[in-house]
């Protein structure tokens, strides 16, 4: 036995849901006062979280359209500039497939003679560096227009993450950390991909999507 909320007694089996339908019960507008107070301050709460939110969406998604568009202009400026400097002249300004053959000779020939063959087979050597110099060039634009942005930005950090493997084969690990960094702006780039508005993506899906919703 224990005091009721208005002095009364009642035994513990009773339940909260008898004590307040009780005639007996005095207590009620004090409960629901209570319970009106704990339901606005929830309520209002709430609809401050829910404006705040709405107020920032905007704001957050034109930050990570920015960012993107950044992460991704340097990713593609970086695979473009470094394929067209395979077709540079050493100590030039001119541009051929006969630079190609010289720039590569070395490289070829280094990779060759410095990486155990079980790691990376002589015979794949001269033409993979001859498909990356155009593969550079190819997803290096594709990436800065935008044009199948988290594919071309998938096939430039697998770019990247090919060019570690041969400098760690030799040994050569300064420049493979270097490499490192530019797998990690390039995977960022690639998660921020959604929001490329600045695109020939998202030029394309946009008109679409306005279509779809007029129609």
């Amino acid at each position: 036995m224990r005091n009721g909320p208005a002095g009364k007694e009642y035994r513990r089996g009773v339940s909260l849901k008898s004590i307040i339908a009780s005639p007996n019960f005095t207590g009620f507008p004090i409960f629901a006062a209570q319970s009106a107070r704990f339901l606005s301050i929830n309520t209002n709460t709430l609809t401050a979280k829910n404006m705040s939110e709405k107020s920032c969406a905007p704001c957050c998604r034109t930050e990570w359209t920015y960012a993107h568009l950044i992460l991704r202009l340097w990713v593609g400026l970086r695979l473009f500039m470094a394929g067209m400097d395979k077709f540079r002249e050493k100590g030039g300004v001119t541009f051929s497939f006969d630079n190609l053959e010289k720039n590569l000779k070395p490289v070829t020939d280094l990779m060759t003679k410095n990486t155990p063959s079980f790691l990376l087979p002589p015979a794949i050597v001269t033409p993979y560096f001859y498909a990356l110099s155009f593969a550079l060039v190819g997803v290096g634009l594709a990436v800065i227009l935008g044009i199948a942005t988290r594919l071309s930005l998938l096939v430039g950090g697998l770019i990247f993450v090919s060019l570690s493997f041969g400098l760690m084969a030799l040994p050569d690990d300064d420049p493979a950390v270097m490499l490192g960094i530019q797998v990690a702006i390039t995977a960022f780039a690639l998660i921020t991909a959604s929001h490329n508005k600045f695109s020939v993506d998202g030029l394309l899906f946009s008109k679409k999507v306005t279509t779809s919703s007029d129609a």
